[in-house]
């Protein structure tokens, strides 16, 4: 895209003066992504989910994580170009490599991480979790489900009157 050219008059001090300005092209007037690597430690997506968990990242962050990009400017066009991640998880592997920034490697990831996710809410009843109790609720996290930090369960009957309570803090070795 040619340099645009913009002309103004104005007066000044009772003087008029005709004002040139020249407009740099489109691509370059673009502000330009902030990496990740630039980010303050503290805000990348990575360390941000070992600090604390998973559920505290975004839908792009947790790509940014997942398919290892450059920032999060990428994950937010890939997500607004598949209509969203119910879009994204629907696609099939063929249309995942139309994407702009998905090569074969990541639309395997992607594909992979979207039929784990599948396969965990179509698993067998038996394998899932049944929480009955703030004791059931307990023993997934004190195993590391991938939360950090403090967790605490209770219920309530009908009446909403807490009933029982459970406080559970993972393992070092779950963080």
């Amino acid at each position: 895209m040619p340099t645009q050219k913009l002309q103004t008059t104005t007066t000044a001090a009772g003087a008029q003066l005709r004002l040139t300005f020249y407009l740099p092209p489109e691509t370059t007037r673009q502000a330009t992504a902030t990496r990740v690597r630039e980010m303050p430690a503290g805000e990348q997506p990575t360390v941000r989910l070992h600090s604390y968990g998973a559920g505290a990242l975004s839908i792009g962050e947790l790509l940014v994580v997942l398919l290892n990009l450059s920032d999060l400017e990428s994950a937010t066009k890939l997500l607004a170009e598949a209509d969203g991640l119910a879009g994204l998880a629907r696609k099939p592997l063929c249309e995942l490599l139309e994407l702009r920034g998905i090569g074969t490697a990541k639309a395997a990831q992607l594909h992979a991480a979207f039929e784990l996710g599948r396969r965990l809410l179509v698993a067998a009843p038996h394998e899932r979790t049944t929480i009955k109790s703030p004791a059931d609720a307990r023993q997934p996290v004190a195993h590391g489900n991938g939360r950090a930090g403090t967790r605490t369960f209770g219920y309530r009957d009908s009446g909403h009157q807490e009933t029982a309570y459970s406080r559970c803090t993972p393992s070092m070795s779950a963080r």
